[in-house]
C-alpha cells in the first residue's frame, strides 16, 4: 500500500486550491498504459483537460486534510475516453491512494457494461508495468477481482448488476459506468447498496462517468439536475463534484462547432470525419450520444433549436389583453403547472406569449426527490385567482378528473372555469396547434427552466387516424408544464376558432377534432 500523498497548491479554473491531483497524474503516467486503438500498450498520457479534471476532482479541504468530494458525476459524449479514464482511476484508488485494504468496485446497469471498465483495468495490468505486481483472476470467476501480490486486501472487483449481491461491502471507491442506463428494480437496489458501502471509509469516492440519458427522473437525471444547481451557485455541493461537457443546445447538431464544443477529446480521439460518418442516426440519438445532450425520447415533440428560437427573455403577461389559462393539476405529491398565454406584439410581430408557474417536488442533497413534500394547493389556487384578477382571462382549462374538488368554489367566485378532459379528441388538435406555433416561430416564452425541461421531456405520439398527441418521453418524465401550455393553446383555439381560421396573422393549421378520430 502506498502512503497517502501530500496535497500541493494548484491553480485551475481561475482559483487556487490544495489538491493531490498531481500525484494521481504522476502515478497514472508512470504505471498505466492505453488498452485499445492505435495507442494499445503505449504509456498512458493524460490530455490537458484530463489533468485539469483530476486536479479539481482530488481537491483537498485545507481544514480537514481530506478530499473535498465524496461523490462525482462526470458527463461526456461517446469516444471521449471515458472508459480508459475510469479504469485508470480505479487502479489509482485501489493501489496508490494510501487507503488500507482499499476495495474498489466496478459497477454498471448490466454485466456487459461493467465488464468494459474491468476489462480495461485487466489490460492495463497485463500490458504495462503493473503485470509483475498483480494477481489476475481466472476466466470463469463470476465476480472477478484483481489484487496486488503484496497486498491482497487492496483489489478491484467487477460487481454483478444484481443489487442483492452488493450489500455488506466496505468500498473505498466505486466506479459507476454509464449511470444514465441505471433503471429501477435491481439497478436501484445496487445503487442503494453501493451508496452505503463506504460509511466506514475516511475519504471514499463514488465516481459516475456517463453520457447523457433520456430520463430526467432516473438517478442520473436527478444528479444531473442537482449538479446544474450546484454549478449555478443555487445550492452548496455537499461533497458532490460535477463536470459536464456538452454542445450548446442552440447549435445545429450537424455543425463541426457543436462537435468540437461537445467533446474535450475532439481532434485527438475523434475528428470531423468520425462525426460526419455518424450523421445517419436519428437526431435525438446523435445529440445524446455525441453531443451529450439530454433527450427525453427517440421522437421528441419539438427540436431543441425550435424551442430555443421562441425564447424572448423577459416576456410577460400584459394587463387588458385576452388571456387563456391551462391548469394541469395532479395528485398532492406530483408536479402541478399553470400556464397563461395571450397574443401580443413582440418585436414587431404578433406572437402567442406563454408564461408558466410550476410546482414540483424539490430534490434532497443526494439528488433524490425530497420525501414528505406536497403540492401547496392554496398557493396554486391563489396564483390562479391573481391571474383572473389582474388580466382579462377568457377561460381556465382544467381536467375535472383532478380538480372537481375546487372548481365549484372557484366558479362561485366568478372565475371562468372550462372543463377540459385530457382526451385524445381535445389534446391531439391542441398538440398540433401548439407544435405549429412553436415551429413557425409564432410562440414566445421567457426561457423558464421548468417549462423548457418539460417541453424537452415530451414526445409526440402518432395517432392511428393521423395527428399527434403530446405524451411523456419516458414513464417517469415530467411534462406537466408542457401539457398546461397545450391546454392553454387548445382553449384559445376553441374560443377563437373562427378568428384563427380567418386572420392572416394567425395562419397556422389547426385541425378539427373530427380529423383526429
Amino acid at each position: 500500500m502506498a502512503e497517502r500523498p501530500e496535497p500541493r497548491r494548484v491553480r485551475s479554473g481561475g482559483r487556487e486550491f490544495w489538491s493531490t491531483g498531481w500525484h494521481v497524474i504522476a502515478w497514472i503516467e508512470e504505471w498505466l498504459v492505453f488498452t485499445n486503438g492505435r495507442w494499445l500498450g503505449r504509456p498512458f498520457r493524460l490530455m490537458p483537460w484530463q489533468q485539469r479534471l483530476l486536479h479539481e476532482l482530488f481537491e483537498v479541504d485545507q481544514n480537514t486534510g481530506r478530499r473535498t468530494y465524496r461523490s462525482a458525476l462526470i458527463g461526456m459524449p461517446r469516444k471521449a475516453g471515458k472508459t480508459e479514464l475510469a479504469a485508470a482511476l480505479a487502479c489509482y484508488l485501489a493501489w496508490a491512494d494510501g487507503e488500507p485494504a482499499a476495495e474498489v468496485y466496478c459497477a454498471a446497469a448490466s454485466e456487459r457494461q461493467a465488464d468494459r471498465v474491468f476489462e480495461a483495468v485487466r489490460r492495463m495490468c497485463e500490458l504495462g508495468p503493473l503485470r509483475e505486481h498483480v494477481v489476475l483472476p481466472g476466466p470463469r470467476v463470476t465476480q472477478p477481482r484483481i489484487a496486488l501480490r503484496d497486498d491482497p486486501y487492496s483489489f478491484i472487483q467487477r460487481l454483478s448488476s444484481r443489487g442483492s449481491t452488493a450489500h455488506g461491502l466496505n468500498a473505498h471507491a466505486v466506479i459507476l459506468d454509464e449511470l444514465h442506463a441505471w433503471g429501477r428494480g435491481e439497478a436501484e437496489e445496487l445503487w442503494a447498496a453501493l451508496a452505503t458501502a463506504s460509511a466506514a471509509r475516511e475519504q471514499p469516492l463514488q465516481l459516475a462517468i456517463t453520457t447523457a440519458g433520456w430520463d430526467m427522473e432516473s438517478r442520473c437525471g436527478q444528479l444531473y439536475r442537482l449538479g446544474r444547481e450546484i454549478e449555478a451557485g443555487a445550492r452548496p455541493h455537499n461533497g458532490l463534484f460535477f463536470r459536464w461537457w456538452q454542445a450548446p443546445p442552440h447549435l445545429d447538431y450537424r455543425s463541426p462547432e457543436a462537435w468540437r464544443l461537445a467533446s474535450p477529446s475532439y481532434g485527438v480521439i475523434v475528428d470531423e470525419g468520425f462525426y460526419s460518418s455518424q450523421l445517419h442516426i436519428p437526431e435525438s440519438q446523435f445529440r445524446r450520444l455525441y453531443l451529450n445532450q439530454w433527450t427525453a425520447a427517440q421522437d421528441a415533440w419539438v427540436r431543441t433549436e425550435e424551442w430555443d428560437a421562441c425564447e424572448v427573455p423577459g416576456c410577460a403577461l400584459q394587463p387588458g389583453l385576452p388571456t387563456y389559462v391551462g391548469w394541469d393539476a395532479s395528485t398532492e405529491r406530483d408536479a402541478t403547472a399553470v400556464v397563461a398565454g395571450q397574443w401580443q406584439e413582440v418585436h414587431g410581430e404578433r406572437r402567442f406569449v406563454v408564461v408558466p408557474r410550476v410546482w414540483e417536488r424539490p430534490l434532497a442533497p443526494d439528488g433524490s426527490p425530497l420525501p414528505g413534500w406536497r403540492v401547496p394547493q392554496d398557493e396554486v389556487i391563489a396564483h390562479v385567482e391573481q391571474l383572473a384578477e389582474g388580466h382579462d382571462v377568457r377561460g381556465i382549462a382544467f381536467d375535472p378528473a383532478f380538480l372537481a374538488w375546487v372548481t365549484a368554489e372557484l366558479e362561485a367566485r366568478g372565475l371562468p372555469m372550462v372543463k377540459w378532459p385530457q382526451t385524445t379528441s381535445r389534446m391531439a388538435p391542441a398538440t398540433q396547434a401548439a407544435y405549429e406555433l412553436i415551429t413557425s416561430g409564432l410562440l414566445a416564452h421567457p426561457g423558464d427552466h421548468a417549462l423548457t425541461s418539460h417541453v424537452m421531456a415530451s414526445a409526440a405520439k402518432q395517432l392511428p387516424m393521423g395527428g399527434i398527441r403530446i405524451v411523456k418521453g419516458h414513464e417517469a418524465s415530467r411534462i406537466d408544464a408542457a401539457v398546461a401550455m397545450v391546454m392553454a393553446i387548445g382553449l384559445m383555439r376553441d374560443l377563437e376558432r373562427s378568428r384563427a381560421s380567418s386572420d392572416d396573422e394567425i395562419s397556422i393549421y389547426i385541425p378539427t377534432d373530427e380529423a383526429v378520430g
